[in-house]
């Protein structure tokens, strides 16, 4: 989970490779980015003819012969012209080095080149046939569904993945922005492409995580390459303009997602010891899922998404609103503030963020009156004079996590 939230980042559209038909049915080659040809290598200079030697003069009477002329020097060929470049070694990955051969991505797999693209053609109809929404959204869908648009798609992303790897440059499809206009291309679409089927295309065919690190990954990841594709706003969480004060970031820019991801887990495993108390002071919601493995599963991947998305990061998470996931629990301020004091904060403390910027960029968001609304359902306990529930009336909320009495 840790590479694939790493990565975070899905080229999920047909346009990828500006297949023709995605989003616009034009085909004309970019102005910016035409094919590398080779040209001709320029043809030698003849070379001069050489003078012919001048005549001797005839002897006067008495007089001495003149002396004959100098043949003429042969004039010097012409230089050949040079080859033209077929842009070869121009492409943006071409200058990052493979871990595992100091060479780039074309120089050290050439030929698995074809098959990493077949790979990610076959996963992309893959994701196609599950049915339902793809994670890469709509837009491969008329592409897959047209032969020719296929062809043209599959050929514009081989030719592409040559290019931008090192190799020559034959690809003839629209720049990556004109390819992507108009498709609404999210954040999170492009990241589940990357992951499920770039990546997943990659490791397939032998490319070893390193290499996908060092000599494939960074162009994948470029603020401005990634810009050109998604195009739909980026929704931001609660914390993501809060600033830390040990970096003046946010909390995700600060820590990354390997942290998150030890906090996520730190928080599990508080809970899971929690709940197999007797009375579990955050109340009884949590014992149903942690003895549940999917359930358990579910949660541990909705928090995950859940805090990379509030704190800064990108929006994987596609569990319920926190009003729909907390509605009927019943859950009180009381358990509310021990599972935050005795579960989140230590997790957090516990994985090295200090208590300045526990305060500073992650508390607000966990302490706003709406986002704790949607959570704290129960009722408050009855002030001085009022009645305790008793008997039947405790298995009511809000009264059976308040101590009533059973009887």
């Amino acid at each position: 989970m840790m590479k694939k939230m790493a990565w975070a980042l899905a080229l999920s559209a047909c346009a990828t490779l500006g297949v023709v038909g995605c989003g616009d049915d034009d085909a004309d080659p970019p102005t910016n980015n035409p094919a590398g040809s080779g040209g001709t290598a320029g043809t030698g200079g003849t070379a001069g003819t050489a003078g012919t030697a001048g005549t001797a003069g005839t002897a006067g009477t008495g007089g001495t012969a003149g002396t004959a002329g100098t043949a003429g020097t042969a004039g010097t060929a012409g230089t050949a012209g040079a080859a033209g470049n077929d842009g070869t070694g121009t492409g943006p990955g071409s200058k990052l080095v493979c871990k595992t051969s100091g060479k780039n991505a074309f120089e050290t797999y050439g030929p698995a080149f074809g098959k990493v693209n077949d790979s990610i053609i076959a996963n992309t109809a893959a994701e196609l046939g599950k049915g339902g929404e793809p994670g890469f959204g709509p837009s491969f869908g008329p592409v897959a569904a047209d032969p020719e648009k296929l062809k043209t798609l599959t050929q514009n992303l081989a030719d592409f993945l040559v290019f931008a790897y090192g190799g020559p440059n034959n690809y003839k499809g629209k720049t990556m922005k004109d390819s992507h206009a108009g498709l609404n291309i999210t954040k999170a679409q492009y990241d589940f492409f990357l992951v499920n089927q770039i990546v997943k295309a990659l490791t397939d065919n032998g490319v070893p995580q390193d290499d996908v690190d060092s000599c494939f990954a960074p162009i994948l990841v470029d603020e401005a390459f990634v810009a050109d594709i998604v195009t739909a706003p980026t929704p931001m969480g609660p914390g993501a303009s809060l600033k830390c004060t040990s970096s003046g970031k946010n909390a995700f820019e600060t820590y990354g997602v390997e942290a998150f991801v030890k906090v996520n887990d730190s928080i599990i495993a508080k809970t899971v010891e929690e709940a197999k108390k007797p009375a579990p002071g955050f109340g009884p919601s949590f014992g149903p899922v942690i003895a549940d493995e999917a359930k358990a599963n579910m949660l541990t991947q909705n928090l995950a998404d859940f805090l990379v998305f509030a704190y800064g990061g990108p929006n994987n998470y596609k569990g319920k609103t926190m009003k729909d996931s907390h509605a009927g629990l019943g859950i009180t301020k009381a358990q509310y503030d021990f599972f935050l004091t005795n579960q989140v904060v230590p997790a957090l403390t516990d994985n090295g963020v200090p208590e300045g910027d526990v305060t500073s960029c992650f508390a607000p968001p966990l302490l706003d009156a709406a986002f704790i609304a949607d959570i704290v359902t129960a009722q408050l306990p009855p002030s001085a004079g009022e009645t305790p529930c008793s008997g039947s009336a405790c298995s009511q909320e809000p009264w059976s996590h308040r101590g009533c009495s059973w009887g």
